[in-house]
């Protein structure tokens, strides 16, 4: 294993639970301005302001002050970054839903949406068609514009917990899918230095149980979510063992994911923002996990892209009684064929009905990396539930006042006809 410590008296090795503090009310108001605050990536190269490059050598020179690292690199103005960060959606402004009193728990759809730029004909598309939206946590009107159609929707903010992109990523800030800009993680010398071949190329893993990262972290998102149209983030990690080979101790980088997700989510929690974990407990449950307003299960029923790592019958029913354990929003996204999504979002929504009918739930179906499109298919209302589960094999169903839901999760055509990893949602 590679040496990734550092000092004992160093700051970064600190743990005290004491001593936690996060950015300013200075950067949590998210009041300097955009130019001075980032650097901007041209042809592969980075140009920094000179007078942010100044403050980052000054922080860099003193690490042991935490303030002057967090200061390095001002937070950017957010009232003003739709105007900066060239959207490219100019949908036009829709008329809010008539009636905004609580809507009945059951499974809906969602918009897993954190890829290209988003088309203006993507957003008229999108509208009034999802219960739940993640998206890039730049993608601000997006977000304003699709709030402003349906009130009831969530729209959630994909924030990665444990790297930031590095120059060769395609982001340009000067808001990142991290909680730190890549400039400032250089400041604080967080990087975790990881010397095994670890996926996602063109992001900088960090040394996520490091208090000072956490402060930074933490401190960026919650300037972010100061009126921000967004509901608030989905929290991601990728560093789990399980799909990516590194070599972090297991217990230290657990124990650092969790603790930067509990301080998120009493954090963003008080200022009414909600805070969605993509991954379980290190036992692999989902309880407690969705104490901050729901979970994100990306991979529902299966791994990866649609034929590449279906779930058996039996793992399906486990993942269901697992993720029912879990309080609030449940999101589920199911693997689908790029670019061909509707079999298998059937399915997801289909399997939904049939697991959480009186849940609040809401599914997609994207390709493997590739989280681009706008999946679409018929939304059902099938009432009550009448029925417990009802399995024949691989074959499942449950019955409703209003019709009926099937999946079939077997390798093979059904008798009926239904279609191998595929699901219905009949109205009677």
């Amino acid at each position: 294993m590679a040496d990734i410590s550092t000092p004992e008296d160093s700051p970064i090795n600190s743990t005290s639970e004491d001593t936690f503090e996060i950015a300013s009310a200075e950067a949590d108001t998210a009041s300097t301005a955009l130019a001075d605050a980032t650097s901007a990536e041209v042809g592969g190269t980075e140009s920094v302001n000179p007078e942010a490059s100044e403050a980052s050598e000054a922080a860099a020179a003193s690490k042991t002050d935490l303030a002057d690292a967090i200061d390095a690199v001002p937070f950017p103005e957010f009232s003003r970054v739709a105007s900066v960060t060239g959207e490219s959606e100019t949908a036009a402004e829709t008329t809010p839903a008539e009636s905004e009193e609580p809507l009945k728990p059951h499974p809906r759809l969602s918009w897993v949406r954190h890829g290209h730029p988003i088309s203006s004909w993507q957003l008229k598309k999108a509208a009034g068609r999802y219960h739940v939206a993640i998206l890039n946590p730049w993608e601000l009107r997006a977000a304003h514009n699709l709030k402003k159609h349906n009130p009831h929707m969530k729209v959630l903010a994909y924030k990665n917990l444990s790297s930031v992109p590095t120059a060769a990523a395609e982001e340009k800030g000067p808001i990142y899918t991290s909680g730190i800009h890549p400039v400032m993680a250089q400041n604080l010398g967080t990087s975790a230095r990881l010397t095994r071949r670890v996926s996602h190329k063109g992001r900088d893993h960090q040394r996520v149980w490091d208090l000072t990262y956490q402060q930074a972290w933490l401190g960026g998102v919650a300037a972010e979510m100061v009126d921000s149209p967004f509901d608030g983030v989905v929290v991601d990690s990728d560093l789990d063992e399980k799909f990516f080979r590194h070599e972090l101790d297991r217990e230290q980088m657990y124990g650092g994911i969790e603790k930067l997700f509990n301080r998120t989510g009493e954090r963003l929690g008080a200022m009414g923002k909600m805070v969605v974990p993509n991954f379980p407990t290190r036992d692999g449950n989902w309880r407690g996990q969705g104490r901050f307003g729901g979970v994100f299960e990306s991979n529902w029923l299966g791994w990866g892209g649609a034929g590449d790592g279906w779930l058996s019958a039996d793992e399906c029913v486990e993942q269901a009684h697992r993720l029912n354990e879990a309080e609030g929003q449940i999101i589920l996204r199911a693997p689908g064929a790029n670019r061909n999504y509707i079999r298998h979002l059937g399915l997801a929504l289909a399997a939904a009905w049939v697991f959480f009918p009186q849940r609040e739930v809401s599914v997609a179906a994207t390709g493997a990396d590739d989280f681009n499109g706008v999946p679409l298919v018929p939304e059902v209302d099938l009432g009550d539930p009448t029925s417990d589960v009802i399995r024949e094999g691989d074959l499942f169903r449950r019955e409703f006042t209003g019709g009926v839901a099937r999946i079939n999760l077997s390798e093979t055509t059904s008798i009926d006809g239904l279609r191998p990893h595929s699901g219905s949602v009949e109205a009677s």
